[in-house]
């Protein structure tokens, strides 16, 4: 049986500022799941641990499947 993450949180702000995530995140330390906002860099440097967003590489693969030749056999980037 999956387990379900402890807590999951969306805070919007209105800058990209990283004064943000670091008066949320304080003195927790754990394991962050987030983009590569620069804003977080800190907390990374602070004993944050960074499980980098996906999104990011399955774009990629997304377009070079887009991109394809008609008629191409299914490649890496299909099972991607």
């Amino acid at each position: 049986m999956a387990q379900d993450a402890p807590a999951a949180l969306y805070d919007f702000t209105t800058d990209r500022s990283g004064t943000h995530p670091r008066r949320m995140l304080g003195a927790w330390r754990g394991l962050l799941q987030a983009d590569d906002f620069s804003g977080y860099a800190e907390s990374f440097r602070s004993g944050v641990t960074h499980a980098a967003c996906l999104v990011h590489a399955r774009r990629r693969f997304a377009k070079i499947v887009k991109d394809a030749p008609r008629g191409m056999s299914p490649g890496l980037a299909h099972e991607a």
